[in-house]
């Protein structure tokens, strides 16, 4: 298959909106059950901390609009979500682009995700879409790296602005965006 070597950029301006919405997908191939626990461990992560950003700051200041900033991996694909008011795209999109760029995958939350993902119980959907439970345990941070190098690279990103924003920022936006998705 072939990628397009920069990100693509789609926008939905709606003036009535009562927020703005940005959304990042990152589209994935077909992944071993290695590759896929990795990938998901990223997923789960990315929104822990940046940095720039500490979780704290992600969710207040990308949830200004009362939706709580967000990560799902569905097969196929990565979906992150920040919504902000109008008046505060610009911190929304300060905000995906450190998460895009520059995560930080602590030792500890590494540690804290094995745990949790060991102890909780999975529910009738996620059986569904994880048939296979692949073994945490021996996941390192060097394997997150190595998913997030490989995975979350310009030709695989989709960028949607949507809802209400001035005019003049989407300009701005695609060319903070393009610079955004670039690799570490």
């Amino acid at each position: 298959m072939i990628f397009p070597t920069s990100p693509m950029i789609v926008q939905y301006p709606d003036a009535t909106a009562n927020r703005a919405s940005l959304q990042a997908v990152i589209k994935l191939p077909e992944l071993s059950p290695r590759e896929e626990i990795a990938v998901r461990a990223v997923s789960d992560l990315l929104m822990e901390s940046t940095t720039e950003y500490s979780k704290a700051q992600i969710m207040r200041w990308g949830g200004q609009s009362g939706i709580r900033p967000s990560v799902e991996m569905m097969p196929g694909f990565v979906r992150l979500s920040i919504s902000n008011p109008p008046e505060q795209i610009v911190t929304g999109i300060s905000i995906l682009e450190s998460v895009i760029r520059r995560p930080s995958f602590s030792d500890q939350d590494l540690n804290d995700w094995k745990l949790k993902s060991r102890t909780s119980a999975t529910d009738y959907w996620q059986t569904a879409l994880w048939p296979q439970s692949p073994v945490v345990s021996d996941l390192r941070k060097s394997d997150l790296r190595e998913a997030f190098v490989r995975y979350f690279r310009p030709e695989n990103v989709t960028i949607a602005l949507g809802g209400n924003y001035t005019p003049d920022i989407p300009e701005k936006l695609t060319d903070r965006a393009i610079k955004v998705i670039k690799r570490f």
